[in-house]
């Protein structure tokens, strides 16, 4: 591998890392008007067990109904594992959410992003929320 090309996936590492903190506060802000700015229009989206979306305005709704069984989320992002020549991210966290009666519950996740451009066109979540609701 030459100089060039490790610059190259530096660089790439660097910017979908940024763009994956990024997008992850605007999800634990309820942002759902800028998930745009982050995932591909026709984005093909699977949520734990629940059956895989095939676009960002069902990806939205999806997030809206999940947000409606909870008081807040925050994800603490711990890993990001890295294939450029896949152009894909995988992603160790732990999410913390509040449910409406404002116990907590927390558990540990991995997420797996695969990018377009630099928009997310695949995001599958692996996580086993038992006992979340």
């Amino acid at each position: 591998m030459s100089t060039q090309n490790t610059t190259l996936e530096e660089t790439a590492a660097a910017r979908w890392r940024r763009r994956i903190t990024e997008f992850f506060t605007i999800s634990d802000q309820w942002d759902f008007d800028s998930f745009g700015d982050y995932l591909d229009p026709q984005i093909q989206f699977r949520f734990a067990n629940n059956p895989a979306v095939d676009n960002l305005a069902t990806m939205v709704s999806f997030a809206a109904t999940h947000k409606s069984s909870i008081k807040s989320v925050e994800h603490t992002l711990l890993s990001f594992h890295t294939d450029v020549e896949q152009r894909t991210v995988a992603v160790e966290l732990s999410v913390r959410y509040v449910r409406p009666d404002d116990t907590v519950a927390q558990y540990p996740a991995i997420v797996v992003l695969e990018f377009g451009d630099d928009l997310i066109k695949e995001y599958r979540v692996y996580v086993d929320l038992t006992g979340l609701t």
